[in-house]
This record gives C-alpha cells, sequence and structure tokens, in this order.
C-alpha cells in the first residue's frame, strides 16, 4: 500500500518533468491520449480511446506542464529506454496522486451504511475537491472557439487599444496552428519508420514558428508576435513560481503556449480554446477604468447567448430578455434575466458567470459553499421569487423598453434554468449535493447547466416539444440519475428517452454514453463526414407519419401539441409503432369510404387513454363526434384522463386534440349507452423492455366481434393480427 502524501508525490512530480529530455516523454503522452484517427468518416471507436481509463486528462496534462515550466525546460533528446522510463514514472506517480486524495476518505466509503448517508459522504470538501480535479470537461474546444467572439464582442476596441489584435485574430492565428499539427503530424507518421529509433520524437509536431502562421495566415507579424507574447510562456523563464499544489493557480492554464528560442510548443488546443475564452476577461480587470465595463458585457453575454440558443427553439418573439415584474404602483419586485413562454410553459432563466475559486477547488468548504451559494443558489432562489411572484394577478410584466408584455396562455408549467457561463467542474454533483429548493404543481424541480450545455442541448432538441420533454423529465429525474456532466444526461435521453421506472432508486451515467453524441457534435460543428445524429430517439421513428406529425406539431403553438407529445413520448417503441399503425389505418378507411373511423388505446400504469378519429367533416361537426366518443371510451375503460386527436385522413396531419379530465364516476344513463362497447385494449408505456401487450377487457373478445380499440373492424381483422 502506498502511504506517500499528496506532497510528497506532487514533488517527486516535479523532479520527473524537469529531468532532462522529460519533454519528448511528454509530447509522447499527449500524442497517444489525445489523437483522434479517422479513416473515411468520424465514427464512435475513433473516440474510444479518449474513454480509457488509463488516459492521462487534461488536468493532470496541465499539472505536468505547470512544474516543467517553472524552471527552463531541457530539450535532449533521451534514449528510448529512458523515455519509457518517464512514461512509467508519469503514470505510475499520477496513479500514486489519486490514490492519495481518495485514501483517506475510501474507509468511509467502504463502511458508509453505517456511518453517514451517501449524499453527506459525496459533499464532504475532500470528496468534492476529488471530483473538482478528475471532472469531466464543461465544453467542446470549438464551443470555446466560437463563445469567445461573441464573448469579447463588445471589447474589440479595448482589445485592439491594448493588446494590438482582436478575439478574430486570435482565433484565425490558433486555427493555423491546428492545421500546422495536423500537418506535421501526418508528415511525421508517413516518415516514421524511415528515422531511427534513437533519433525519432514526437515532439516536432508540436513545434511551429511565427513564420509557419505568417505564411497560413493574412496576419501581420507585429499580430501574430503580439498575441504569441501573450498567449505564451519562455522554456527560458523561471515561470509558475508559486505553483506548488493542484489548486494553486498554474500560469500554464492562461498561457498554453510553450517558447522555445524562434519556435512555439502547443500541446493541448483545448487549452487555447480555453484560455482565449477565459484569459481576455482577467486582462480588462486589471484596467481599473475598464472594470466596470469588462463585468457588465460579461453578464450580458450570458444573457444573449441565452437568449439566441431559446429563439432558434422557441422562435425569437417568444423569449424575452431582462423582464422586470412591478406591481401595480409600478414598484419592481423581481426581475427575470431570460423568460420564454410556449403554449403555457414558462422557462425563467437566470445567468451567473461566478467560477468556483482556487480556495474551492482546494476543498476549503467554507468557500465550496459561499461559491455555490453566489453561482448557483442565489441564481435559483432569484428565480424561484420571479416564478411565484408571476403567478399573482396583481403584477404587471415590463420589457426593457418598458412597454408591458401581457403573457398570451394561462400559466400551466414553469421551469427554471439556472446557466453559468464558465467551467464549473462537478457541477451537476454540488447541485445534487447542496441546491436547495421546492417545487410544487406548477413550478418544476430547477434545472442548473452551464451555457456550453445549453448549446449541446439546442442543436439537437431545436424542436419545442423535445425541448419541453427533455427538460421536464431532467428535472423529474434529478435525484435519481447522476453524471458527471449533464451532456451525458442528454446522450442517454437521446439514446433511450428519460424514463426511470419507479422501483429504480438511482441511475450512474458512465460517460463513455456520450461518444455518440461526441460524434454527432464534431461532424455538425467541424464539418467532419460521419452520422450527425445521434442513433436514437431522433432517428428510431423518422420515416413514420406520426413522427412527421409531431414534428409539425412542433411548429403550432398550442397547450394540447405538448400534452399529446408527452403522451407518445412516453410510450415504449412497440406502442409507438402500434399508434403510428392505428393513424394510417383509420386515415386510409376514412379516404375508402368517407366515412369517420376511430381507434383507441389505454395504457398500461398510467391512469390516460387515447383516440384517434379521422373525418371530412367540418371542425364543429367533428369536434362534437369526437367528444361523443370520447366521454364514452372514457367511462368504459374507467380512465381519468383522455385525450382525442381528430386527423384529416387526406393529409394525415392533426386538425385538433381535446382533453377530458375528471374523475371515474358510475353513472347508469352512461352504462346504458356504452353496454354494447367492449374495454379499449391496453398497451405497454414508459418501458423499453419488451413486455409484450397486455388485453384489460373484462370479457373475451371473439374473432367476430367488434374489435375492443374501437376501429369498427371485427376482432380477427384488427388487433388480432
Amino acid at each position: 500500500m502506498n502511504n506517500k502524501t499528496e506532497e510528497d508525490i506532487l514533488k517527486e512530480l516535479e523532479v520527473l518533468v524537469t529531468s532532462e529530455g522529460y519533454i519528448h516523454a511528454l509530447a509522447y503522452l499527449v500524442y497517444r491520449d489525445y489523437k483522434v484517427v479517422i479513416s473515411k468518416e468520424l465514427e464512435s471507436d475513433n473516440l474510444g480511446p479518449l474513454y480509457s481509463r488509463n488516459r492521462l486528462i487534461r488536468t493532470e496534462i496541465s499539472t505536468l506542464i505547470g512544474f516543467m515550466i517553472k524552471r527552463e525546460i531541457n530539450f535532449l533528446l533521451p534514449c528510448p529506454s529512458v523515455t519509457q522510463i518517464y512514461i512509467d514514472e508519469t503514470e505510475r506517480l499520477l496513479e500514486d496522486l489519486h490514490q492519495s486524495m481518495v485514501s483517506h476518505f475510501k474507509i468511509d466509503y467502504e463502511n458508509i451504511a453505517n456511518k453517514l448517508d451517501v449524499k453527506d459522504f459525496l459533499s464532504k470538501p475532500e470528496v468534492l475537491r476529488e471530483a473538482f480535479f478528475y471532472a469531466t470537461e464543461s465544453a467542446y474546444h470549438f464551443q470555446y472557439r466560437d463563445f469567445s467572439k461573441i464573448k469579447y464582442e463588445k471589447d474589440e476596441k479595448w482589445l485592439l487599444r491594448n493588446k494590438k489584435f482582436s478575439t478574430c485574430d486570435v482565433i484565425s492565428l490558433f486555427d493555423t496552428i491546428v492545421e500546422i499539427q495536423t500537418y506535421k503530424l501526418n508528415d511525421l507518421m508517413g516518415r516514421r519508420h524511415k528515422v531511427a529509433l534513437e533519433n525519432l520524437t514526437l515532439l516536432e509536431p508540436f513545434e511551429f514558428t511565427i513564420e509557419d502562421v505568417y505564411r497560413k495566415t493574412k496576419l501581420k507579424v507585429e499580430i501574430v508576435e503580439s498575441i504569441l507574447s501573450e498567449f505564451s510562456v519562455s522554456a527560458l523563464d523561471k515561470n509558475n513560481k508559486l505553483f506548488f499544489h493542484l489548486n494553486d493557480f498554474n500560469e500554464y492554464n492562461s498561457r498554453p503556449l510553450i517558447k522555445r528560442g524562434d519556435r512555439y510548443i502547443s500541446f493541448l488546443l483545448a487549452s487555447n480554446w480555453e484560455s482565449l475564452y477565459e484569459s481576455p476577461f482577467f486582462w480588462m480587470m486589471q484596467d481599473k477604468k475598464y472594470k466596470a465595463i469588462s463585468l457588465k458585457n460579461r453578464g450580458d453575454f450570458t444573457e444573449n447567448i441565452s437568449t439566441e440558443l431559446l429563439g432558434k427553439v422557441f422562435g425569437y418573439t417568444n423569449v424575452h430578455k431582462n423582464i422586470l415584474i412591478k406591481n401595480k404602483k409600478n414598484e419592481s419586485l423581481g426581475e427575470i434575466d431570460v423568460l420564454v413562454e410556449y403554449a403555457g410553459r414558462l422557462f425563467i432563466l437566470q445567468a451567473k458567470s461566478k467560477k468556483l475559486t482556487l480556495l474551492a477547488r482546494a476543498g476549503n468548504e467554507k468557500r465550496i459553499k459561499d461559491d455555490f451559494r453566489k453561482s448557483v443558489q442565489d441564481s435559483y432562489d432569484q428565480g424561484k421569487s420571479c416564478a411565484e411572484l408571476i403567478q399573482r394577478k396583481d403584477i404587471v410584466l415590463k420589457n426593457s423598453d418598458t412597454s408591458e408584455l401581457k403573457l398570451r396562455f394561462d400559466i400551466a408549467e414553469i421551469f427554471i434554468l439556472c446557466v453559468v457561463s464558465d467551467h464549473y467542474p462537478a457541477l451537476s454533483s454540488q447541485v445534487e449535493h447542496f441546491l436547495k429548493y421546492e417545487k410544487n404543481e406548477v413550478i418544476n424541480a430547477p434545472y442548473i447547466l452551464d451555457i456550453f450545455t445549453l448549446d449541446t442541448i439546442v442543436e439537437f432538441l431545436d424542436n419545442p416539444l423535445l425541448f419541453i420533454d427533455f427538460i421536464k423529465k431532467r428535472v423529474t429525474v434529478n435525484s435519481k440519475v447522476s453524471a458527471m456532466h449533464e451532456s451525458v444526461v442528454l446522450a442517454y435521453y437521446l439514446r433511450q428517452n428519460l424514463y426511470v421506472e419507479d422501483d429504480i432508486s438511482r441511475v450512474a451515467l458512465d460517460d463513455t454514453l456520450a461518444t455518440d453524441l461526441n460524434v454527432a457534435m464534431i461532424v455538425r460543428r467541424e464539418s467532419k463526414p460521419g452520422k450527425g445524429t445521434p442513433e436514437g430517439i431522433l432517428t428510431r421513428y423518422q420515416g413514420t407519419n406520426l413522427w412527421r406529425v409531431l414534428e409539425d406539431l412542433g411548429r403550432k403553438e398550442s397547450e394540447s401539441s405538448v400534452e399529446f407529445f408527452e403522451l407518445v413520448f412516453s410510450l415504449n417503441e412497440e406502442t409507438f409503432y402500434k399508434l403510428n399503425s392505428f393513424i394510417e389505418r383509420i386515415c386510409s378507411d376514412s379516404m375508402q369510404d368517407g366515412r369517420n373511423h376511430n381507434a383507441s388505446m389505454t395504457f398500461v400504469g398510467i391512469d390516460q387513454g387515447i383516440t384517434i378519429h379521422s373525418s371530412f367533416k367540418n371542425e364543429v361537426e367533428a369536434r362534437i363526434e369526437l367528444l361523443n366518443h370520447c366521454e364514452k371510451r372514457k367511462y368504459v375503460d374507467r380512465i381519468m384522463n383522455w385525450m382525442g386527436v381528430h386527423f384529416n385522413p387526406l393529409t394525415q396531419n392533426v386538425n385538433f386534440i381535446l382533453k377530458l379530465s375528471s374523475p371515474w364516476v358510475a353513472n347508469q344513463a352512461m352504462n346504458v349507452i356504452t353496454r354494447e362497447m367492449s374495454s379499449s385494449k391496453s398497451y405497454q408505456s414508459h418501458s423499453e423492455s419488451d413486455l409484450g401487450i397486455q388485453n384489460n377487457s373484462k370479457n373475451k373478445v371473439g374473432r367476430n366481434s367488434l374489435c375492443p380499440c374501437g376501429s369498427g373492424k371485427k376482432y380477427k381483422r384488427c388487433c388480432l393480427l
């Protein structure tokens, strides 16, 4: 058993990484753990190595480099055997480091049932400190790149005046570094067999010169020099003098390029992009005259990008920014950063830019809770207050231009979204352990996420009904489903929905579930060949009439459409296809004989029934007829909630949806009216398992009897098939 302390291990690491020629071993480790090989198109298997348990994560690589730049770097190429020793020692010490972080609470974990609640254990500062260091990345590198341009668009004049370059200039340079490295890496791999092993180094592809960049961009040399100066540390200088512990400030994170004479080294491309996203703000904070402006621009960015993203889903006319809640005396009671209204569903989004401080990362319990309060809890409390106020009859909503905003629908549900703009390690874990919230029939549990996750959700769920469905399911199961990052939960939803059965107390999702999602994001955002949509709910029903109907309903804002979508998306695959076949069948029958046709279903486990109705009658007559049929069906099946959906037989589009909801009560008149009707067939819902179809009819249905589904056909010609 290794009894070395974390401090001892870090000292050993610092000695190792400053050894003669260690940088060549580091280059190999970065190449090994971050290369992605693509043949014809990007596939999940290509990203498989990125999920290896033996792979060094970015915080580990950054720590190694942080120690390495504390002294002058020795670039002599070691012999292969020495390089291998460096690699083995690095892996051993990093494993020892991880074990040292968990060793002092491992015993507690093994005896947790006798000592403390799981939630209390996982919220201990030393446990969270380990989670901070090994947390899943918040953003894709291209999100850092693309958002940086938007984040600092109001600060461009300051950047040009004080740094002599713009955000777009940095993006151009960093993109060029990617091109240079890709070319050099492919070139080295092509001629590696011609190079003697003792002369082979993987450091070469990570190096570039100003001339390399200048030849590939149209940037002026002085601009290139300014950018490289701002984002690099010199291999000759002794940097990071105060970097001793994992949670100390690491200069490499803000200046991720290493200067070596007339050359520069770029090991982690994601670190370049994150530095661009984070560092300029801190430059501006040093300017006392510009500090207040910088803070305001930072806050505006989070609100603006959230507004833009939600507008892509719900339409920009349904998304409102900076809404004041006032009473009749024009006194302000609350402010909503971003408000979305869609078919009686309100999204109250509160944006924050507070980061996790170094003291919190170090495991300081007071600072952990203080940072969480400022960045998340306060945001939720503000959202909750606004959610309660907005339901009152004596309040007025005011736009930023002081005009009144009137809600178009009665409020059915309210969702509170708390969005942070920066990387907040282990955010999901902290939310589970620290967030104090309340919910009721109208106000749902809150959803806490970063801006990068919101961007990813919008990328795949740009239909309002899909977006609402995911958010509602996520906040419903938030105490049951845990993951290192919310993108994993989204990936699980896209793969097989997000239903968790009542008898399951907890589901822990592994990061590898997000592989297909990661592939799809890269394909979409980086224009790589491959599948741009993960296999699952977005592909499974493609080509069916029912899926087409759901997509169409998303473009028609109505409360009934939301409820119909929620019902359909609660069904398992077999029941979905059965409902789809009912729609096709009754519409076809109406086309053939010109008459109205019905098909009805109930569902195992939920107090819900539905009737699919097709006819050529006008809406007034059709509503009366469908309502009458639904009332009888609801009574026969003794169901509290019933939905009727009218289809146009020609287009197979939904004309209207009606809903009945009331407790079942025995009625003699209805007994007489429905005496010839049999109970509807009940189908499985909410489950991915193959449980078959249950028939809940009290009486046995004969082959030549009318089918209990309500289609009007004989049983042998309908559901018996």
